[in-house]
């Protein structure tokens, strides 16, 4: 098992920050919430779908169920799958770049799971940019720690 970069510490702490504050939330505002609550909006910011009330635990559950596998991966980076040769002289460079890219994605999965939750306690409409700039901003760090773990392969 590898040390754990600063970084990561970082990042951690603010999923874990981010996500107790959302259960925290939660726990206060429960006796204000109606029993029925808005959970699905259309393109429109328009409600076409209900839940109870309970309904709002299972955001910030799943954001915590997601962020303790990726922590995991993150001290195997031998495991996954690179797409680089890594060698004894580029394994420092290209793992650093990988861990990089698995924060990211945990960082970035846990706020959308944390703003949802916030917005569905709130009844707040889901702005409709909130699920495409999640596959915009995913999508380019994926691309530009692969692109670096790629060129960290090469030295």
């Amino acid at each position: 098992m590898s040390k754990k970069p600063l970084y990561n510490w970082i990042i951690d702490a603010l999923c874990l920050a981010a996500i107790a504050a959302v259960f925290v939330m939660i726990i206060l505002r429960w006796p204000m919430l109606p029993d029925r609550i808005p959970t699905h909006f259309d393109l429109n910011g328009n409600v076409n779908g209900y839940g109870g009330k309970g309904t709002l635990i299972v955001l910030p559950a799943v954001a915590l169920l997601m962020f303790v596998p990726i922590t995991i991966l993150e001290f195997y980076p031998q495991v996954w799958n690179t797409g680089v040769k890594v060698t004894a002289r580029n394994a420092d460079a290209v793992y650093r770049y990988l861990r990089m890219m698995m924060v990211s994605i945990k960082l970035l999965t846990v706020l959308l799971m944390c703003t949802m939750a916030v917005l569905f306690c709130y009844s707040a409409p889901v702005p409709a940019w909130i699920i495409p700039a999640y596959v915009v901003l995913m999508t380019a760090a994926i691309v530009l720690f692969l692109i670096k773990a790629s060129r960290a392969g090469k030295r």
